[in-house]
């Protein structure tokens, strides 16, 4: 296995939508890539100020992915415990 210090790190642009955000509390970013030819991606994050937020504005950015064409109920919480 090469030493991870010395391996080539590949660099690639992404461009992100802010779907919405109230600037002081939450962030709704999505992305969408095709870096890999025919097959492409799309990443979703809610971003947030605080390790949680209030479920009624889960729910809101959930229905908001929705009106874009997203399926928001697949999206996972990351525990923030540090």
């Amino acid at each position: 296995m090469e030493n991870p210090k010395t391996q080539d790190l590949v660099i690639f642009s992404a461009q992100y939508w802010i779907v919405d955000t109230d600037y002081n509390n939450y962030a709704l970013v999505v992305s969408y890539n095709d870096v890999l030819g025919p097959l492409n991606s799309r990443d979703v994050w809610i971003l947030s100020r605080k390790p949680t937020l209030e479920d009624n504005i889960v729910a809101n950015l959930v229905t908001k992915l929705d009106s874009v064409g997203i399926n928001g109920v697949k999206l996972g919480d990351i525990i923030q415990n540090c």
